[in-house]
């Protein structure tokens, strides 16, 4: 996922952000969002401790889609590679087509 700044006045003065890349967050919350409700909460807790990329990618759809929804004034992209699991770019993974081809989008975003 990848956002731009939007319009003026979204910074404090003085702070000269372009834009923001984020690559594979961890975030949770305790209310389930997208498929995470179809889990239950016992199983949600389960995933978390376990095999949490089940949860990670509803958990990230849900965000692109509430930050499109926001009125937000910058560009909100989504990137998915399939097949592979969290943080693979930097684990296990750093050299394999999966990773350059992340890599590539994340460069191709920031030069627009």
């Amino acid at each position: 996922m990848a956002v731009r700044c939007g319009g003026g006045g979204a910074l404090p003065d003085g702070v000269t952000l372009r834009g923001l890349v984020v690559v594979h967050p961890y975030f949770t919350g305790k209310e389930a969002v997208g498929a995470e409700a179809a889990y239950g909460p016992d199983v949600r807790e389960f995933f978390e401790r376990t095999c949490a990329d089940v949860l990670l990618k509803e958990r990230g759809l849900w965000y692109h889609r509430e930050l499109k929804a926001s009125g937000y004034g910058g560009e909100v992209e989504l990137f998915e590679s399939k097949g592979v699991g969290h943080a693979f770019h930097f684990v296990g993974m750093a050299g394999s087509d999966q990773a350059v081809e992340l890599l590539e989008r994340n460069v191709e975003f920031i030069k627009k």
